[in-house]
């Protein structure tokens, strides 16, 4: 299986979609997926489930880089 986009961790934040997908986030984030369901339950980050799918708002992710790079 061929995956499409950038697989290396490196991704630009201008290339993610609005509303990205849990594995997209870690990437971004650089963590694990496991380390980002975390963050999910605990609130930290916030998303939606679009029935089974998780999505984050591409904007949840950029304040929570931001609080990072801020602490």
């Amino acid at each position: 299986m061929r995956r499409s986009g950038n697989t290396n961790g490196n991704q630009k934040f201008d290339d993610l979609p609005d509303w990205v997908k849990p594995r997209d986030a870690a990437r971004y984030l650089n963590i694990s997926r496991s380390n980002l369901y975390e963050l999910l339950q605990t609130k930290t980050i916030p998303s939606r489930r679009l029935g089974r799918c998780i999505r984050i708002p591409k904007a949840a992710l950029a304040a929570r880089v931001e609080e990072l790079v801020s602490a």
